[in-house]
């Protein structure tokens, strides 16, 4: 069989994954399926799916390790290459193949590896969500395919599933997949359980699920998860983890309607935060300050504050942090009564946010754009944008009647004897009353 133009046969793809396939064939068959062979990838996968035993891709794979290592007069080590080198391996493949690799081959059964392709997804954050996304999958897929005979071993990995999994949930709430996020976080919290006991894991984790609950509108469960956070850091002297929490705790009661006690946990928060260490924070509690000023109605401080917030977002650079920026300042720029430059940044904002595929941001920076229509009496072209947003949030499972922007924007829809799309609420919602 030449695997340079030809494709292994069925029974060829069964010897291979069940072990079986002579050494030779399993050369041809693994260059087929490394030369991005997409087709017998998900033939292979179709095939074995039903009846190959789990780790039979790993006795393959394993094999072949051990005969070009052979073939190469060298003895097998008694652990793996370093990750670093298996990361650089990785980035030299294209998407498929990294996966495939990740998913069968014992070679990248690293717990280091795990680690830093989580460490690389929490890096990209402020960058690009899919690349994000991407890493923490691969962590993931990694990590859960550890195991260890040894019980200290075993409590030691699901630290590392429990920290993966935390970070596979920060990626999919940013790129809006709210769903498969709360599963994430899900399998989090029960790895943790079944680990070490690590307090600041515990903490780490609370805090995740306080950004989760946050993104879900869920502000009270929100804030209750960034308090036990907040309880364990302080106990712990982490002054900076701390500052952190109070500010997401902060935008979880802005969000809740309460903008005196999210300037009363920044003020707490900001002098905690060690800026050299992480400027991106200190940015985020700024900013956060200002949108808290703003629905205060205290303008003018808020309008102080966005002139020294201007340079950090300059110093900082990151993509998703300017665009953060832009979509307060066209916020700012309505309550100030400049609203038709404001709608144009805000539209900008929004088709960025739709460029980087973040559906949830793009949606909520559509709420503020009708804000400022119904503010200029355009009431048309705020009910369009209040139809087309509804369903976003109903795919995100987002409970609309917590959402406290929708339901402002509702309330003076009604005001202006506007029509509410009711073909886009839930039978019964329009008795609900805000949950905050």
């Amino acid at each position: 069989m030449s695997t340079d133009d030809v494709h292994p046969s069925d029974d060829f793809l069964r010897r291979f994954s069940a072990g079986t396939a002579s050494r030779e064939e399993g050369r041809q068959i693994s260059a087929h399926l490394l030369r991005q062979c997409g087709l017998c990838a998900r033939r292979l996968q179709e095939l074995v799916r039903p009846g190959i035993p789990e780790g039979a891709y790993d006795a393959a794979f394993a094999r072949l390790d051990v005969s070009a290592r052979r073939d190469a007069g060298t003895a097998g080590p008694t652990a793996g290459p370093p990750a670093a080198t298996l990361l650089a391996e990785l980035d030299e493949l294209p998407t498929l193949r990294q996966q495939f690799l990740v998913r069968n081959s014992r070679r990248y059964l690293s717990p280091d590896l795990a680690r830093l392709l989580a460490d690389r997804s929490f890096e990209l954050r402020y960058q690009d969500p899919r690349p994000m996304l991407r890493a923490a999958r691969l962590a993931v897929t990694i990590a859960e395919r550890l195991q260890s005979p040894s019980p200290d071993e075993s409590r030691r990995l699901a630290d590392l599933r429990a920290a993966c999994q935390y970070q596979l949930c920060s990626a999919l709430r940013v790129t809006g997949e709210l769903a498969a996020a709360e599963q994430a976080m899900t399998s989090a919290r029960a790895a943790r359980n079944e680990g070490t006991g690590d307090l600041a894991l515990h903490a780490m984790i609370e805090e995740g699920l306080g950004a989760l609950r946050k993104w879900q509108c869920r502000y009270d469960s929100a804030i209750r998860a960034y308090e036990e956070a907040a309880e364990i850091y302080r106990d712990l002297g982490k002054r900076h983890e701390l500052a952190r929490v109070l500010v997401g705790q902060a935008v979880a009661s802005l969000y809740s309607g309460d903008p005196e006690s999210a300037l009363t946990l920044l003020f707490e928060a900001i002098p905690k935060i060690e800026g050299e260490r992480d400027p991106r924070l200190t940015l985020a509690a700024c900013h956060a300050v200002v949108s808290a000023q703003i629905a205060a109605g205290q303008i003018e401080d808020a309008s102080l504050k966005w002139i020294e917030l201007r340079f950090l977002y300059e110093q900082v650079g990151d993509p998703l942090v300017r665009l953060k920026g832009q979509w307060l300042e066209g916020q700012l720029m309505i309550a100030q009564g400049v609203i038709p430059a404001g709608i144009r940044l805000l539209e900008k904002a929004r088709a960025r946010y739709q460029g980087h595929g973040m559906t949830y941001d793009a949606a909520v920076v559509a709420l503020d754009i009708a804000q400022g229509h119904l503010s200029l009496g355009h009431h048309d072209r705020a009910r369009s944008l209040i139809a087309e947003v509804a369903p976003v949030f109903r795919d995100l499972e987002v409970e609309k009647n917590i959402l406290s922007a929708f339901v402002q924007l509702r309330s003076v829809a009604e005001k202006g004897s506007l029509r509410w799309p009711a073909e886009n609420i839930s039978a019964g919602e329009e008795d609900r009353s805000p949950e905050h």
